[in-house]
């Protein structure tokens, strides 16, 4: 199974079980910013955890990232020098 489907799963479980604040937190600590939650609307963020696509696009992101910080603020090489 893959990780994105996983996540969805898990959070698909939390919201059935707890509630969208445990789905949020459980993204916090995936390092995944969860969705914008409206007072008028909290459907679209619960869709939103559910949603497949919408986790492969953030596990992406995160993956991005990880390999930007990790390359720290180091300047290309000057081929010159």
């Amino acid at each position: 199974m893959n990780k994105a489907f996983r996540h969805m799963l898990i959070c698909h479980e939390l919201l059935e079980r707890e509630s969208l604040s445990a789905a949020q937190a459980y993204c916090l600590r995936q390092g995944v910013e969860p969705p914008p939650v409206s007072r008028n609307d909290q459907h679209l963020a619960t869709d939103t955890l559910g949603d497949y696509g919408w986790w492969v696009k953030r596990l992406k992101m995160r993956k991005a990232r990880t390999r930007r910080d990790n390359r720290g603020d180091r300047a290309p090489l000057d081929a010159s020098q």
